[in-house]
């Protein structure tokens, strides 16, 4: 289970509220303005929250309250993340395609599959690649079937997922999994996949006309979504910019959990990994609040949330700290050496393109390597031996 997060108090000072308040509050308020705007335009950047902000205000409170100059700035980020989330549209129209033109039944997850259903546009979340679950049996031979539609398959498989991973011109991804480790069914414990969503109805076709083409219900598609956005929520370190912890925070808000009481709770029964159950409806109680615009009475464990989201975007070593509790804790609960030889093996196959995280993972690698060999050291001198016998 993931450590509890002990991050620093926070001061949400004028730019910060400007910025909850822009993002998530269902009444925004032009009171609430940043007393610096060049400072909010940047916080607004690092915390990934460019598409909720400027997707949800209008252009002249934008202009308002970060002069025109910083406004134009974030608009033009906004709209080349909106037109990257396009060509991952068009691409996952081509996904479509090659499935009913093969015959191949797919199922598409996370972002392609609440686009296909019409409940976020490109405009309000950023997308960078699209997943698609099919039958392991299946999987090469729809692998075959999208490089007849253009994409090229990479020699090297993703890195973190161990999946084919194809590649259309415009450099979207495409990656093929046949089971979801991140989420379960009821009391199950195997790895969800097509067959096993099929056999409890928790699949849709997008269109009758097209059969091949199917999405899991909206529970396990936010259960999915959640589970890796909340993963990175703990371990922000290892997450691209554009996944900050805010991310998981923003989907809770897109998905409607804190206004679906029913929703969550089917969230969370398909959620796998080591999730705590408080932490998860901890989250939701804060988009409550965020959507409020109720900050004086965020206390408790959904203030500690948001404390953590915003101080492992700004204080490195708060960061690091977050990678050494959870590999400390993942050091202890597998033994020195499973976990060395899995760490070494994880170092070993990162893609040439991922240096700053090899880097990252060396460090942190090394580090802990430094920690076992000195307790282990600590252990066995006479010293030791001594004082446990006293």
């Amino acid at each position: 289970m993931n450590p509890p997060l002990r991050p620093p108090s926070v001061e949400l000072d004028a730019d910060i509220r400007w910025i909850l308040f822009a993002a998530f509050a269902d009444e925004f308020r032009l009171s609430a303005q940043p007393a610096s705007p060049a400072r909010a335009a940047r916080l607004v950047e690092e915390f990934s929250l460019t598409n909720r902000v400027v997707s949800r205000l209008n252009r002249a409170q934008l202009f308002e309250a970060l002069t025109p100059a910083l406004a134009e700035v974030l608009c033009q980020n906004f709209r080349q993340r909106v037109m990257r989330s396009l060509a991952v549209a068009q691409v996952r129209q081509t996904v479509c395609f090659a499935a009913e033109g093969s015959g191949i039944e797919i199922a598409l997850l996370k972002q392609a599959a609440l686009e296909a259903r019409g409940i976020v546009s490109p405009q309000q979340r950023y997308a960078t690649d699209i997943d698609v679950l099919v039958r392991p049996d299946q999987q090469f031979l729809f692998c075959a079937a999208l490089e007849r539609q253009g994409l090229s398959r990479e020699t090297r498989k993703h890195h973190a997922h161990g999946v084919p991973v194809l590649r259309s011109e415009s450099g979207v991804g495409v990656e093929l999994h046949t089971e979801l480790f991140d989420l379960r069914l009821e009391q199950h414990t195997e790895p969800l996949t097509l067959d096993s969503l099929h056999e409890r109805n928790l699949l849709k076709a997008v269109d009758p006309k097209a059969p091949h083409v199917t999405t899991p219900t909206l529970a396990v598609i936010a259960a999915h979504i959640v589970a890796q956005g909340w993963y990175l929520f703990h371990f922000v370190p290892n997450a691209p910019k554009h996944k900050s912890p805010f991310r998981v925070i923003a989907d809770i808000a897109t998905l409607g959990l804190h206004e679906n009481e029913d929703l969550a709770k089917a969230t969370f029964s398909h959620i796998q990994h080591e999730g705590r159950e408080d932490e998860f409806f901890g989250l939701v109680t804060l988009v409550q609040h965020l959507a409020l615009g109720d900050f004086e009475k965020l206390t408790g464990l959904p203030r500690r949330l948001l404390d953590h989201a915003i101080t492992s975007r700004l204080d490195e070593n708060y960061r690091r700290r977050l990678v050494i509790t959870h590999q400390m804790a993942m050091l202890r609960t597998e033994g020195i050496p499973a976990y060395f030889a899995r760490q070494g093996s994880r170092i070993w196959q990162t893609p040439a393109d991922g240096n700053a995280s090899a880097r990252q993972r060396w460090s942190v690698f090394a580090e802990l390597a430094r920690k076992a060999v000195l307790g282990l050291t600590a252990r066995l001198t006479p010293n030791h031996r001594n004082r446990n016998a006293r």
